[in-house]
């Protein structure tokens, strides 16, 4: 795991996820070469070893990933009512905040 703060270059083959440690992101490394498994692995969350070191996400685990498209620099990415549901503002912030991150 790295903090957001430190910009290391991802391995040939791995993909960026972003997930939460308190209220700091940090950047795990999965297996992957594009934008649609990076967001299918966001969706997954983190590992056990990772949840043992606190690590979390505020995206819900069973969010249907409908479609991760790149075009020119820009990621669309089409996910289920279960990624946008909830009444906290900053939970939902949060969740984008992971989702950008990941793609970007």
């Amino acid at each position: 795991m790295r903090s957001e703060a430190v910009a290391e270059e991802t391995p040939p083959g791995q993909v960026d996820v972003t997930f939460l440690q308190g209220e700091q992101t940090v950047t795990v490394t999965r297996p992957g070469t594009t934008a649609d498994q990076a967001v299918r692995a966001l969706v997954a969350g983190p590992t056990a070893d990772e949840e043992a070191e606190k690590v979390t996400s505020t995206v819900p685990r069973r969010t249907v990933v409908r479609a991760v498209a790149v075009a020119a620099g820009v990621a669309t990415v089409d996910l289920g009512r279960r990624f946008a549901a909830g009444r906290r503002a900053e939970v939902l912030a949060a969740r984008i905040a992971q989702l950008v991150l990941t793609v970007t």
